[in-house]
């Protein structure tokens, strides 16, 4: 059981920030439903337990939501958005199956006292909606691939959200695919690559990343990048369809 007395507000992109919403969120606008604002106590528990291969999680939580209901404010500047964090009550289950280099895994949850994405003109207010959110995945390893000290591993998910075209978040029907190859050399060198594409839409991103140590085990080469295809005009990711993006990270460490 964990009792969390203080709530630490999500931090959005400036106006010159990328990856952000189309109107700017207004960080000083920011409310709660409880009188109590920041200072909420949140009550949440967890529960965990084996049965042979089978692993199993069982949460509750009550207190105030990490995720904002973004409400329109129209000002004499223009529309913003205003973060408002309602209280829910949650509850979720999480397992993973283990049969040798297979693994199959489940993430779902209930939460009750959300919003949705769909605004109410003559309340100004988005629409209250419980729902349920799962996500169901399986990861596969093949060691030592062709003779080699490199191993291979494949994940494949799918994530639904009930609310499906007012869901607040991206992955309202979506499945993803991945590989991941690890040399297991000196360098720690991997490659992933992604795509994530809707099952509604004609959405998909594909994303790419490669780590490495240099020649001395100090220096970490890390290199990310994302492409957004044929972004749907109605996906919730739509105004950040000119985001795609390459990043090069070379960390020190001492």
């Amino acid at each position: 059981m964990f009792a969390m007395t203080w709530h630490r507000a999500r931090i959005y992109p400036g106006s010159r920030g990328r990856q952000r919403y189309e109107f700017i969120v207004d960080q000083d606008m920011i409310s709660y439903e409880s009188g109590a604002k920041k200072w909420h106590i949140d009550l949440a528990s967890r529960y965990s337990g084996s049965l042979g291969p089978l692993e199993i999680g069982l949460s509750l939580f009550n207190g105030t939501n990490r995720e904002p209901t973004l409400l329109p404010i129209f000002l004499d500047s223009g529309l913003v958005l205003a973060p408002h964090y309602e209280k829910i009550r949650q509850f979720g289950v999480d397992a993973q199956l283990t049969r040798g280099s297979l693994l199959l895994k489940l993430e779902g949850i209930y939460r009750a006292g959300a919003r949705n994405s769909r605004y109410i003109q003559h309340l100004n207010t988005l629409e209250e909606e419980d729902y349920i959110a799962f996500i169901l995945g399986s990861e596969y390893t093949l060691y030592s691939i062709l003779g080699s000290n490199s191993d291979l591993v494949l994940f494949a998910e799918w994530a639904y959200d009930g609310r499906g075209r007012w869901a607040t978040n991206a992955f309202e029907n979506d499945v993803f695919i991945a590989a991941r190859l690890g040399l297991n050399d000196p360098q720690s060198t991997e490659f992933v690559l992604s795509v994530l594409g809707s099952l509604n839409k004609s959405s998909r991103v594909v994303a790419g990343e490669f780590k490495r140590r240099l020649s001395s085990d100090n220096w970490l080469l890390h290199i990310e990048t994302s492409a957004f295809l044929d972004i749907d005009e109605e996906d919730f990711i739509y105004y950040v369809r000119r985001d795609s993006y390459v990043k090069i990270n070379l960390a020190y460490s001492f």
